[in-house]
């Protein structure tokens, strides 16, 4: 027994015919993948969280995978399945100029960030980079899908 594929191309707005014609192509699965990669960074030229702000930059990074299968399981009924994966990382890294060894200061993670103290002259002004100035994060998301069709 030969299996037919029908192709439909139904209305679209009412009073108008759909059409149903049977295709020349056999039954079978098919197996689709789609990838996306990019890294960009995005800069703010004058800070955010001070009145005299430094620079920062934020590094950018996106992956993105999808497989998918589509098994044509009789000529009325398809099965498609889809898993995709996507990852989007940043980091926000501030241009800090002024260090605590160039005034001479200690602390205990300066290790980790070396700059110096943020100034903030109440009602006037603030300058330096703020305690959270300096973080990022990296979140993933998985997708699965399963679409089963069945027309008659």
């Amino acid at each position: 027994m030969k299996k037919r594929n029908f192709v439909c191309l139904l209305p679209l707005r009412a009073g108008v015919a759909s059409q149903c014609k049977p295709s020349k192509k056999d039954l079978s699965d098919k197996v689709t993948g789609r990838w996306f990669s990019s890294d960009f960074d995005s800069v703010q030229p004058f800070g955010t969280s001070s009145t005299l702000p430094f620079q920062r930059t934020f590094p950018n990074t996106n992956r993105f995978v999808k497989l998918g299968w589509t098994r044509a399981l009789s000529a009325t009924k398809v099965n498609d399945f889809r898993y995709g994966f996507n990852r989007f990382t940043f980091g926000q890294v501030p241009d800090e100029p002024i260090s605590l060894s160039d005034i001479g200061a200690v602390r205990g993670n300066s290790d980790q960030f070396p700059a110096a103290f943020r100034i903030n002259v109440s009602g006037a002004f603030t300058m330096g980079t703020n305690v959270n100035d300096v973080r990022g994060g990296a979140f993933n998301t998985f997708v699965a899908a399963d679409d089963f069709s069945w027309s008659h």
